[in-house]
């Protein structure tokens, strides 16, 4: 004598149906309600004068590492933004930034390296800049330069000195 077969009924499969679709739902509510708390921000450079070289972008979320050279480890997110032949405007966007306390440093990388160019003093060669254009000799603080990010969309205008 065999085994009885087992049969998937209709209102079983009901079931598994309408638990795969809850599932579903409260995944999406929670991915959505997630994706809704990382802001973009912008960040421009007006009167960009060298319009072929990079702008390096480094944002920063921890003081400690403000006053190292930007690495991998170092920086809460890295970017680059290449200017746009005709317009004087760079203009770029940091997506999925999350709710904090950050600070930003900039370069336009013209001679080509990938690194911030000095002279022998440290001074550099290089155009730079800082988030909140903070007027002061040498690098400036981490919260002379700080900024926060809530949810809501941040644009940031970034003077680049030395061009």
């Amino acid at each position: 004598m065999s085994p009885p077969k087992k049969y998937i009924t209709l209102k079983a499969l009901r079931k598994i149906s309408l638990c795969h679709f809850l599932w579903i739902i409260m995944m999406g509510a929670l991915l959505t309600s997630a994706r809704l708390e990382a802001a973009t921000v912008t960040v421009a450079f007006p009167h960009v004068k060298n319009q072929s070289a990079p702008i390096y972008v480094a944002m920063i979320n921890n003081p400690q590492m403000w006053d190292k050279e930007v690495a991998t480890n170092t920086a809460y997110r890295q970017v680059i933004f290449h200017p746009k032949a005709g317009q004087p405007e760079v203009r770029g966007d940091i997506e999925t930034v999350e709710p904090g306390t950050y600070a930003i440093k900039v370069f336009q990388d013209v001679a080509g390296t990938g690194k911030l160019e000095t002279d022998f003093f440290g001074i550099p060669t290089e155009p730079y800049g800082f988030s909140q254009n903070p007027d002061s000799f040498g690098l400036p603080t981490f919260s002379e330069c700080a900024f926060d990010v809530t949810n809501a969309p941040l644009t940031l205008m970034i003077q680049l000195q030395n061009q």
